[in-house]
C-alpha cells in the first residue's frame, strides 16, 4: 500500500469522531452511574452534531475538506464541539454524575483552549483529541493502556505525510492535550 493511503486510513481511524463514541462509551460502562440510555444521547449530541455541522458545511462550501485543512474554517466546528460538550455537562450535572462531570469540565476547557489557540495558529486536531483519549484511558486505569502511547507517533507521521500539519502543530496538540488532562486529572480528581 502507498505511504499516502495508509497516512489516510490511519487519518479516518484517529479521527476524533470515530474515536469519540469508543471513549465515551467504556466510560459510560465503567464509570458511570447515569442510566445507560443516556450513552446514546450524549455521544448524538458530541459525534452526531458535529459530523451534521461538517458535511452541512462541506455541501455549502464553508470548508474546502472533512479534515478543515484550512485554520479558519475550524471555527464553527470547534465552538459546534464546544457547545455540544456544554450540552453534555448540563446533562450530567442533572443526573448527578460527579465523575463524567468533572471529566466533561476537563473536555470543555480542553476544546475551548484548543478553540482559543485555533484562532491564530493552526493547532493539530487530531494530536489533541488522540492524546487526550490515550491519557484519559491511562490515568483513569492506572495505566493499564500505556501500550496506546505508542499510537501516538503513528497518528502524528499520518498527519505530516497528508501535509496537514508540521512538527509544531503536532507538538502543539500534544503538549496542549497533555497539560489540559494532567492538570485537571490532578485538580478535580
Amino acid at each position: 500500500m502507498r505511504k499516502q493511503k495508509i497516512a489516510g486510513i490511519v487519518s479516518v481511524v484517529s479521527d476524533p469522531l470515530v474515536e469519540g463514541p469508543i471513549l465515551l462509551s467504556i466510560l459510560f460502562f465503567i464509570k458511570s452511574t447515569v442510566p445507560l440510555w443516556l450513552l446514546p444521547v450524549i455521544i448524538l449530541i458530541n459525534i452526531l452534531l458535529p459530523a451534521i455541522f461538517m458535511a452541512y458545511s462541506l455541501k455549502q462550501g464553508l470548508i474546502t475538506d472533512w479534515e478543515t485543512t484550512r485554520r479558519n474554517e475550524r471555527h464553527g466546528f470547534n465552538l459546534v464541539c464546544l457547545l455540544a460538550s456544554l450540552m453534555t455537562l448540563f446533562l450530567l450535572y442533572q443526573f448527578g454524575d460527579a465523575f463524567l462531570m468533572r471529566l466533561f469540565l476537563i473536555f470543555v476547557f480542553l476544546i475551548l483552549t484548543y478553540s482559543l489557540i485555533t484562532l491564530f495558529w493552526k493547532i493539530s486536531g487530531h494530536m489533541t483529541a488522540n492524546t487526550a483519549f490515550v491519557l484519559v484511558l491511562n490515568v483513569l486505569f492506572d495505566w493499564r493502556f500505556c501500550w496506546l502511547v505508542f499510537l501516538l507517533p503513528l497518528v502524528a507521521w499520518a498527519r505530516m505525510v497528508r501535509n496537514k500539519h508540521d512538527i509544531w502543530q503536532i507538538l502543539g496538540g500534544v503538549a496542549l492535550s497533555s497539560l489540559v488532562i494532567l492538570l485537571g486529572n490532578y485538580a478535580l480528581f
